[in-house]
Protein backbone atom coordinates (compact mmCIF):
# COMPACT_ATOMS: atom_id res chain seq x y z
CA UNK A 1 0.00 0.00 0.00
CA UNK A 2 1.34 3.49 -1.15
CA UNK A 3 1.11 5.76 2.24
CA UNK A 4 1.83 9.58 2.35
CA UNK A 5 4.70 11.44 0.77
CA UNK A 6 7.44 12.00 3.52
CA UNK A 7 8.14 16.31 3.43
CA UNK A 8 11.37 17.04 1.75
CA UNK A 9 14.25 18.46 3.20
CA UNK A 10 13.97 22.15 2.87
CA UNK A 11 17.96 22.14 1.34
CA UNK A 12 16.71 19.88 -2.03
CA UNK A 13 15.65 21.43 -5.28
CA UNK A 14 12.58 18.87 -5.09
CA UNK A 15 11.14 20.46 -2.11
CA UNK A 16 11.02 24.08 -4.05
CA UNK A 17 9.19 21.85 -6.48
CA UNK A 18 6.98 20.52 -4.51
CA UNK A 19 6.01 23.52 -2.42
CA UNK A 20 5.20 25.49 -5.34
CA UNK A 21 3.33 22.88 -7.55
CA UNK A 22 0.96 22.58 -4.32
CA UNK A 23 0.56 26.08 -3.95
CA UNK A 24 -0.45 27.03 -6.85
CA UNK A 25 -2.07 24.17 -8.59
CA UNK A 26 -3.30 20.90 -7.10
CA UNK A 27 -4.16 22.83 -3.10
CA UNK A 28 -7.29 24.06 -5.33
CA UNK A 29 -6.73 21.71 -8.62
CA UNK A 30 -7.27 24.38 -11.33
CA UNK A 31 -10.94 25.42 -10.03
CA UNK A 32 -10.63 28.95 -9.89
CA UNK A 33 -13.79 28.89 -8.12
CA UNK A 34 -12.46 26.69 -5.07
CA UNK A 35 -9.46 28.74 -5.60
CA UNK A 36 -11.19 31.85 -4.80
CA UNK A 37 -13.17 30.00 -1.43
CA UNK A 38 -9.99 29.09 -0.34
CA UNK A 39 -8.22 32.76 -1.03
CA UNK A 40 -11.56 34.09 1.48
CA UNK A 41 -10.40 31.65 4.09
CA UNK A 42 -6.80 32.85 3.91
CA UNK A 43 -7.74 36.33 3.95
CA UNK A 44 -9.10 35.78 7.21
CA UNK A 45 -6.30 34.02 9.23
CA UNK A 46 -3.98 36.42 7.51
CA UNK A 47 -5.64 39.06 9.07
CA UNK A 48 -5.96 37.30 12.17
CA UNK A 49 -1.80 36.79 11.94
CA UNK A 50 -1.32 40.55 11.08
CA UNK A 51 -3.47 41.81 13.95
CA UNK A 52 -1.37 39.80 16.69
CA UNK A 53 1.95 41.50 14.96
CA UNK A 54 0.52 44.97 16.16
CA UNK A 55 2.38 46.24 12.95
CA UNK A 56 3.09 50.26 12.55
CA UNK A 57 5.14 52.07 9.41
CA UNK A 58 8.36 51.97 9.54
CA UNK A 59 8.53 48.76 11.41
CA UNK A 60 10.75 45.78 9.53
CA UNK A 61 8.34 42.64 9.14
CA UNK A 62 9.91 38.95 8.65
CA UNK A 63 7.59 36.54 6.98
CA UNK A 64 8.95 32.98 7.21
CA UNK A 65 7.67 30.74 5.05
CA UNK A 66 5.37 33.33 2.88
CA UNK A 67 4.44 31.18 0.05
CA UNK A 68 3.32 33.19 -2.78
CA UNK A 69 3.54 36.14 0.03
CA UNK A 70 -0.24 36.35 1.70
CA UNK A 71 0.95 37.86 5.16
CA UNK A 72 3.42 39.83 4.00
CA UNK A 73 2.03 41.67 1.01
CA UNK A 74 -1.11 42.14 3.16
CA UNK A 75 1.03 44.04 5.65
CA UNK A 76 2.32 46.29 2.57
CA UNK A 77 -1.41 46.72 1.63
CA UNK A 78 -2.38 48.03 4.63
CA UNK A 79 0.39 50.21 5.78
CA UNK A 80 0.35 51.69 2.34
CA UNK A 81 4.29 50.31 1.39
CA UNK A 82 5.43 51.59 4.63
CA UNK A 83 7.08 49.05 6.50
CA UNK A 84 10.47 47.22 5.19
CA UNK A 85 8.98 43.40 4.74
CA UNK A 86 11.74 40.04 4.71
CA UNK A 87 10.01 37.39 2.81
CA UNK A 88 11.61 33.92 3.43
CA UNK A 89 11.06 30.45 1.96
CA UNK A 90 12.82 27.60 0.76
CA UNK A 91 11.04 27.58 -2.81
CA UNK A 92 12.49 29.87 -5.25
CA UNK A 93 9.37 29.44 -7.64
CA UNK A 94 7.48 30.76 -4.42
CA UNK A 95 9.66 34.07 -3.83
CA UNK A 96 9.36 34.51 -7.64
CA UNK A 97 5.59 34.35 -7.54
CA UNK A 98 5.91 36.70 -4.34
CA UNK A 99 8.29 39.17 -6.13
CA UNK A 100 6.14 39.21 -8.99
CA UNK A 101 2.79 39.91 -6.59
CA UNK A 102 5.19 42.93 -5.03
CA UNK A 103 6.09 44.37 -8.24
CA UNK A 104 2.27 44.68 -9.36
CA UNK A 105 1.27 46.29 -6.34
CA UNK A 106 4.40 48.55 -6.49
CA UNK A 107 5.41 47.40 -3.03
CA UNK A 108 8.86 45.98 -4.70
CA UNK A 109 11.19 48.54 -2.90
CA UNK A 110 9.81 47.65 0.44
CA UNK A 111 10.54 43.61 0.01
CA UNK A 112 13.64 41.63 0.56
CA UNK A 113 13.24 38.21 -0.80
CA UNK A 114 15.63 35.53 0.88
CA UNK A 115 15.81 31.89 -0.08
CA UNK A 116 15.94 30.38 3.28
CA UNK A 117 15.07 27.71 5.10
CA UNK A 118 13.52 28.09 8.89
CA UNK A 119 15.88 25.97 10.76
CA UNK A 120 18.81 28.62 9.94
CA UNK A 121 17.21 32.03 8.61
CA UNK A 122 20.23 32.36 6.67
CA UNK A 123 21.10 36.27 5.50
CA UNK A 124 18.80 37.08 8.24
CA UNK A 125 20.58 39.07 10.92
CA UNK A 126 20.43 38.99 14.64
CA UNK A 127 18.16 41.85 16.22
CA UNK A 128 16.75 43.05 12.86
CA UNK A 129 13.40 42.47 13.03
CA UNK A 130 10.11 44.16 15.01
CA UNK A 131 7.80 41.15 13.92
CA UNK A 132 8.06 37.91 12.75
CA UNK A 133 4.86 35.88 10.97
CA UNK A 134 4.38 32.53 9.43
CA UNK A 135 1.30 30.78 8.44
CA UNK A 136 1.41 26.88 7.91
CA UNK A 137 4.81 26.69 7.66
CA UNK A 138 6.18 25.83 11.40
CA UNK A 139 4.24 22.72 10.86
CA UNK A 140 6.37 21.76 8.06
CA UNK A 141 9.81 21.77 9.26
CA UNK A 142 10.82 19.01 10.84
CA UNK A 143 13.12 20.63 13.84
CA UNK A 144 11.03 23.23 14.72
CA UNK A 145 13.14 23.86 18.22
CA UNK A 146 15.81 24.94 15.63
CA UNK A 147 13.20 27.08 13.96
CA UNK A 148 11.95 28.59 17.16
CA UNK A 149 15.63 29.44 18.22
CA UNK A 150 15.80 31.43 14.88
CA UNK A 151 12.63 33.16 14.77
CA UNK A 152 14.49 34.59 18.19
CA UNK A 153 17.11 35.31 17.05
CA UNK A 154 16.19 37.47 14.25
CA UNK A 155 13.14 39.72 16.81
CA UNK A 156 14.55 42.92 18.27
CA UNK A 157 14.23 43.12 22.06
CA UNK A 158 10.62 43.20 22.28
CA UNK A 159 9.39 42.34 18.70
CA UNK A 160 6.73 40.45 18.31
CA UNK A 161 5.88 36.72 17.22
CA UNK A 162 2.31 35.99 14.94
CA UNK A 163 2.18 32.87 13.60
CA UNK A 164 -0.98 30.68 12.57
CA UNK A 165 -0.48 26.73 12.16
CA UNK A 166 -2.39 23.98 11.43
CA UNK A 167 -3.11 20.81 14.08
CA UNK A 168 -3.62 17.70 12.31
CA UNK A 169 -2.31 15.24 15.01
CA UNK A 170 -5.90 14.51 16.35
CA UNK A 171 -7.70 14.30 12.82
CA UNK A 172 -5.11 11.42 12.34
CA UNK A 173 -5.38 9.70 15.72
CA UNK A 174 -8.77 9.40 15.18
CA UNK A 175 -8.34 8.08 11.21
CA UNK A 176 -5.54 5.21 13.31
CA UNK A 177 -8.45 4.24 16.13
CA UNK A 178 -11.01 4.26 13.31
CA UNK A 179 -8.52 1.49 11.74
CA UNK A 180 -8.77 -0.55 14.13
CA UNK A 181 -12.36 -0.10 15.32
CA UNK A 182 -13.36 -1.37 11.46
CA UNK A 183 -11.17 -4.46 12.05
CA UNK A 184 -13.39 -5.55 14.44
CA UNK A 185 -16.76 -4.71 12.77
CA UNK A 186 -18.77 -7.44 10.90
CA UNK A 187 -19.26 -6.75 7.13
CA UNK A 188 -21.91 -4.86 5.89
CA UNK A 189 -22.53 -2.22 3.23
CA UNK A 190 -21.79 0.63 5.30
CA UNK A 191 -18.61 -0.77 7.23
CA UNK A 192 -17.30 -2.36 3.47
CA UNK A 193 -17.79 1.75 2.25
CA UNK A 194 -15.88 2.93 5.35
CA UNK A 195 -13.60 0.78 4.97
CA UNK A 196 -12.83 2.26 1.46
CA UNK A 197 -12.93 5.91 2.50
CA UNK A 198 -10.08 5.05 5.51
CA UNK A 199 -7.70 2.86 3.23
CA UNK A 200 -7.67 6.50 0.51
CA UNK A 201 -7.52 8.78 3.85
CA UNK A 202 -4.97 6.50 5.32
CA UNK A 203 -2.81 6.86 1.63
CA UNK A 204 -3.21 10.38 2.06
CA UNK A 205 -1.87 11.16 5.58
CA UNK A 206 -0.43 9.58 8.38
CA UNK A 207 -2.63 7.16 10.47
CA UNK A 208 -0.40 4.92 12.53
CA UNK A 209 0.86 5.96 16.37
CA UNK A 210 4.67 5.61 15.20
CA UNK A 211 3.86 7.13 11.23
CA UNK A 212 1.95 10.41 13.24
CA UNK A 213 5.19 10.55 15.69
CA UNK A 214 7.81 10.91 12.74
CA UNK A 215 5.70 13.04 9.95
CA UNK A 216 6.06 16.98 11.09
CA UNK A 217 3.02 17.34 10.27
CA UNK A 218 1.12 15.35 12.99
CA UNK A 219 3.75 15.14 15.51
CA UNK A 220 2.82 18.07 17.22
CA UNK A 221 -0.02 20.03 18.78
CA UNK A 222 -0.92 23.68 19.94
CA UNK A 223 -0.29 22.77 23.58
CA UNK A 224 3.70 21.89 22.02
CA UNK A 225 3.79 25.04 20.24
CA UNK A 226 3.33 26.84 23.43
CA UNK A 227 6.08 24.84 25.37
CA UNK A 228 8.00 25.34 21.91
CA UNK A 229 8.60 29.11 22.45
CA UNK A 230 8.52 28.89 26.26
CA UNK A 231 11.86 26.82 25.27
CA UNK A 232 13.43 29.41 22.89
CA UNK A 233 13.06 32.19 25.34
CA UNK A 234 9.61 34.22 24.64
CA UNK A 235 7.26 35.42 27.20
CA UNK A 236 3.62 36.59 27.07
CA UNK A 237 2.74 33.61 24.88
CA UNK A 238 -1.32 33.37 23.77
CA UNK A 239 -2.53 30.73 22.15
CA UNK A 240 -5.70 30.57 20.83
CA UNK A 241 -7.36 27.04 19.01
CA UNK A 242 -9.48 27.55 16.58
CA UNK A 243 -11.89 24.17 15.40
CA UNK A 244 -14.46 24.95 12.55
CA UNK A 245 -16.79 22.73 11.05
CA UNK A 246 -18.27 23.95 8.11
CA UNK A 247 -21.41 22.88 5.96
CA UNK A 248 -19.91 22.17 2.63
CA UNK A 249 -20.19 23.52 -0.38
CA UNK A 250 -21.27 22.15 -3.60
CA UNK A 251 -17.99 20.99 -5.39
CA UNK A 252 -17.35 19.74 -9.11
CA UNK A 253 -16.30 16.09 -8.39
CA UNK A 254 -12.79 16.63 -10.62
CA UNK A 255 -11.78 19.32 -8.22
CA UNK A 256 -12.64 16.91 -4.92
CA UNK A 257 -10.78 13.88 -6.64
CA UNK A 258 -7.68 15.96 -7.60
CA UNK A 259 -7.46 18.35 -5.43
CA UNK A 260 -4.45 17.59 -2.64
CA UNK A 261 -4.82 18.38 1.22
CA UNK A 262 -1.28 19.95 2.11
CA UNK A 263 2.04 19.61 -0.32
CA UNK A 264 3.54 15.94 -0.51
CA UNK A 265 0.29 14.52 0.21
CA UNK A 266 -1.70 12.18 -2.56
CA UNK A 267 -4.79 13.72 -4.00
CA UNK A 268 -7.89 11.23 -3.59
CA UNK A 269 -7.39 10.20 -7.01
CA UNK A 270 -4.27 8.97 -6.65
CA UNK A 271 -5.32 7.68 -3.17
CA UNK A 272 -7.82 5.54 -4.98
CA UNK A 273 -5.35 4.49 -7.92
CA UNK A 274 -2.95 3.02 -5.42
CA UNK A 275 -5.11 1.76 -2.44
CA UNK A 276 -8.32 0.37 -4.63
CA UNK A 277 -9.22 -1.75 -7.42
CA UNK A 278 -11.43 -1.06 -10.02
CA UNK A 279 -14.58 -2.04 -8.47
CA UNK A 280 -13.87 -0.66 -5.39
CA UNK A 281 -12.76 2.85 -7.03
CA UNK A 282 -16.08 2.64 -8.62
CA UNK A 283 -18.59 2.24 -5.23
CA UNK A 284 -16.59 4.72 -3.16
CA UNK A 285 -16.98 7.13 -6.53
CA UNK A 286 -21.06 6.43 -6.12
CA UNK A 287 -21.15 7.11 -2.59
CA UNK A 288 -18.79 10.17 -2.34
CA UNK A 289 -19.77 11.99 -5.73
CA UNK A 290 -23.13 12.50 -4.68
CA UNK A 291 -22.36 14.05 -1.73
CA UNK A 292 -19.60 16.20 -2.96
CA UNK A 293 -22.00 17.56 -5.89
CA UNK A 294 -24.95 18.42 -3.56
CA UNK A 295 -22.43 20.05 -0.91
CA UNK A 296 -23.41 17.38 2.01
CA UNK A 297 -19.37 17.09 2.78
CA UNK A 298 -18.38 19.23 5.83
CA UNK A 299 -14.74 20.22 6.33
CA UNK A 300 -12.89 20.59 9.74
CA UNK A 301 -10.10 23.18 10.71
CA UNK A 302 -8.05 23.15 13.61
CA UNK A 303 -5.85 26.12 13.53
CA UNK A 304 -3.69 27.30 16.42
CA UNK A 305 -2.78 31.02 16.16
CA UNK A 306 0.09 32.07 18.72
CA UNK A 307 1.70 35.15 19.70
CA UNK A 308 4.57 36.33 22.00
CA UNK A 309 7.14 38.28 22.85
CA UNK A 310 10.40 38.62 23.06
CA UNK A 311 11.95 40.08 26.16
CA UNK A 312 13.78 43.41 26.74
CA UNK A 313 17.24 43.06 27.14
CA UNK A 314 17.16 44.06 30.89
CA UNK A 315 14.62 41.25 30.99
CA UNK A 316 16.06 38.56 28.89
CA UNK A 317 18.82 36.45 30.85
CA UNK A 318 20.87 34.99 27.70
CA UNK A 319 19.77 33.99 24.53
CA UNK A 320 18.80 30.25 24.57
Amino acid sequence: MRKTSQIPQASSNEASDLWSHWLLNTRHAGDSGHAAQIQKQLNGMRDRVLAGARLVPAMTLVDVGAGDGLIALGALEQFAGRLKVVITDISAPLLGEAQAAAMRLGFQHSCQFIQTPAETLTGIPDDTADALTTRAALAYVPDKIAAARQFFRVLKPEGRLSICEPIFQDAAAKLAALGLALQNLPNSPATNLARLTHRCRTAQIPSTAAEIQKHPLTNFTERDLVALFQMAGFIEIHMELHIDLNYGVPMNWPTFLHQSPFPGALSLFEAMTATLNREEQQQLEAHLRPKVESGQVTTRECVAYLTALKPSEAKHHGAP
